[in-house]
């Protein structure tokens, strides 16, 4: 068998040929393109850890979120009510009541709908209205109509008022902040002051204190 120009027998060639060098997928060497693209993959990549993590933390606290704005929602349809009590009620009780109520929740609304805010929700009109419903406007239409706005509008309030107190209750236990806890533990105390009957005066009925007679010596 001859030799062959490497000084091998003819066949045997892959004995001396060199590996072929493997191509890497990622750039190599030190042009300052090379080093632009590693810089633009690992910003890339930053960024959406970024949004992925952010993501987590979102749907986290959306449960939290749509508990203060279902809290909301209810203070705006209370005021709603209680425009209609104070505007278009007949007795001064009905009218004392709506005042209040639109007064006190209009008063906690204010604080909540920042917090709102910071979570990223925007508290328009529209999404107020939320519990706006076409059975209570009913109720109301028809009550007008019968006469029976007062009564109606007493007894809407308080029904909403109870669902209202209840729902804080949840905001309050589903979240942790020190600020929302704070606001939603004010409302719920003004909710409890709203409902609670007025005090009555007893002294009208107690007999007036009368002076012993001096003893005389």
């Amino acid at each position: 068998m001859q030799p062959n120009q490497n000084g091998l027998p003819d066949g045997y060639d892959f004995l001396s040929d060199k590996p072929k060098a493997k191509r890497s997928l990622l750039p190599t060497g030190n042009s300052k393109k090379q080093r632009l693209f590693v810089v633009a993959g690992g910003a890339l990549l930053l960024i959406i850890l970024i949004f992925v993590v952010g993501g987590v933390i979102s749907n986290a606290n959306r449960p939290k979120t749509e508990l203060i704005l279902t809290v909301v929602q209810e203070q705006h349809e209370l005021a709603r009510i209680a425009d209609i009590g104070t505007t278009k009620g007949k007795s001064s009780e009905t009218k004392n009541f709506a005042a209040s109520v639109r007064s006190i929740v209009r008063s906690d609304q204010a604080v909540l709908i920042p917090l709102l805010g910071k979570a990223g929700i925007k508290a328009n009109e529209k999404l107020l209205r939320g519990k706006q419903t076409t059975k209570t406007d009913t109720a109301l239409t028809n009550a007008e109509q019968s006469g029976r706005l007062d009564e109606t509008v007493t007894e809407l309030l308080q029904t909403q008022l109870k669902t209202y107190q209840q729902d804080l209750k949840k905001a309050y236990d589903g979240n942790s902040g020190v600020k929302t806890r704070a606001a939603l533990d004010k409302a719920y105390a003004n909710s409890l002051l709203i409902l609670s009957p007025p005090e009555e005066d007893n002294t009208r009925d107690q007999p007036a204190k009368t002076e012993a007679a001096p003893t005389t010596p």
